[in-house]
């Protein structure tokens, strides 16, 4: 159950267990060869089955910086080269990983797409391939899987995609950050984040979408 403490006590959610998926959706259509799932969002847009890098819909696939097209053996401030970026880069293949590795109309989510889909879907913790893994399910009835990785060292789940969208405003630690769905189950609780935000050095798994 989620919760919520203050000073007039704890107030609980109503009990949900977790379902178990005995298989995953299948592909509306391909895109350049990538297939993709038509949630019946508003927008029409397209959302990718699995990460960039991904071999399967639960892998988590490949780490990037914000803004950033290659993956590296360490990510640091230091060897950052996005810290200058000021617009939005979904679409740019100097920048936006999906479109660059996946090419034809394959981009990053802007953090307002990501926001239509949290609006407008359902998300539900199920077991899945023997792990648990955020279900997001449109209005259609069609879902994708969010998958999470574990941290062994602060036992938790999470799971962290970015978004193309920058916050010229915000900085951690005064270096600039960039907003990002993020997922985790701290202290046993689920919660999920539609404008989460990190900076923009630390590595993250990309979800492409499509027009």
């Amino acid at each position: 159950r989620a919760y919520a403490t203050n000073e007039l006590g704890t107030a609980y959610s109503e009990e949900e267990s977790l379902i178990t998926v005995p298989e995953e959706q299948e592909p509306t259509g391909y895109i350049n060869g990538y297939p993709y799932v038509d949630l019946g969002l508003p927008s029409g847009l397209k959302w990718a089955t699995h990460n960039v890098g991904a071999s399967t819909t639960t892998d988590f696939g490949e780490l990037y910086a914000w803004g950033e097209i290659e993956t590296k053996s360490s990510y640091t401030p230091e060897n950052c080269s996005s810290f200058s970026l000021t617009e939005d880069i979904s679409g740019d293949t100097r920048y936006d990983a999906a479109r660059a590795k996946w090419s034809s109309t394959w981009r990053m989510p802007t953090l307002d797409e990501v926001k239509e889909l949290a609006e407008n879907c359902t998300y539900r913790w199920v077991i899945y391939d023997g792990n648990e893994r955020l279900m997001i399910t449109g209005p259609n009835g069609n879902y994708i899987f969010f998958p999470t990785i574990y941290l062994y060292e602060i036992d938790v789940l999470y799971g962290n995609c970015w978004t193309s969208t920058p916050d010229n405003i915000m900085t951690y630690d005064d270096y600039p950050v960039a907003y990002m769905m993020s997922v985790h189950n701290l202290n046993d609780v689920w919660y999920g984040l539609v404008n989460a935000r990190t900076e923009r050095w630390r590595c993250n798994g990309i979800r492409p979408v499509s027009d």
